[in-house]
């Protein structure tokens, strides 16, 4: 699974981001204006929208011909949250990406908000899906223990670089293994997919992309969390720890992975893996 994140307001930007073909794209609706949310919603004009009865498989099921189309918003205490949940409404997303998630409290609220928005701008009740980025602080990473499964829940992000500056410590400390790993189990026990966010900048070596190392990221180079790794080697590491996909930030670090190292649309979902556990032949 590939999600691109966009933060820079350009139709250029725009376009290599959709030639690139992601599952997913991500906007950040600080960095993007009016006419950026006409135009997309020009394009995805008459597209189908998911169903409104849960959002497990929100990621992987695809939206017509374009990706899926989620808005990146600040944490529910942040005072600039209700400005940005206006702004997002604009783009018509099939979700949201709640940074700075602390445990299903916050799901919970950040759906109520979405229910009333949904009434207010015509939209099915409970059609949008809600990513929740939950580890990117102590007490998000504290929280994961607690989560359960919830009908507006689409996936769960683990931000490295958030946690790294919130905590104060080492890309390679032992804290963020940890909170890596109850991410992957939180998503699991709630039936979505483990999604790990990588910047370009600290946590990716994104130079010379085109000819990436052939013989995969080293022994232990995965329990480092990714910084400095070649984009191909965070993604089998990102995959061989148990994450169904990755948010990128570059367009042309997209095009560099095989689609075996992210996982594709035909990724299936914990809850779909689960199903097909007493199909097994004997």
């Amino acid at each position: 699974m590939l999600i691109l994140l966009r933060t820079e307001s350009t139709a250029s930007a725009l376009e290599a981001a959709l030639a690139a073909a992601p599952d997913a794209l991500v906007l950040d609706p600080a960095s993007h204006h009016g006419a950026d949310a006409a135009d997309l919603v020009e394009r995805r004009r008459g597209e189908p929208r998911g169903a409104a009865s849960g959002h497990s498989d929100l990621l992987t099921r695809g939206r017509g011909s374009g990706p899926v189309l989620l808005v990146r918003v600040p944490p529910l205490s942040s005072s600039s949250m209700e400005d940005a949940l206006a702004s997002a409404m604009a783009f018509e997303p099939d979700g949201i990406l709640l940074r700075g998630a602390i445990g299903r409290p916050d799901i919970e609220r950040l759906g109520a908000k979405l229910a009333v928005l949904e009434a207010e701008h015509g939209r099915p009740a409970g059609s949008i899906g809600i990513v929740a980025s939950v580890a990117d602080e102590a007490a998000g990473a504290l929280a994961l223990a607690g989560l359960r499964p919830h009908p507006r829940l689409a996936g769960l992000v683990f931000d490295r670089a958030a946690l790294a500056a919130s905590l104060g410590c080492a890309p390679e400390a032992q804290a963020l293994c940890h909170a890596a790993a109850t991410t992957i189990l939180a998503a699991s026990a709630c039936g979505v997919p483990a999604i790990a966010l990588l910047e370009s900048e600290g946590d990716l070596d994104g130079r010379d992309v085109t000819s990436p190392r052939s013989d995969g990221p080293q022994d232990g180079e995965g329990a480092r969390l990714w910084p400095g790794l070649r984009v191909e080697d965070a993604a089998i590491a990102a995959r061989r720890e148990g994450f169904a996909g990755m948010i990128l930030d570059e367009p042309r670090l997209a095009a560099a992975l095989r689609p075996s190292s992210v996982g594709s649309s035909r990724t299936s979902s914990p809850a779909s893996r689960r199903n097909n556990r007493g199909s097994r032949p004997a």
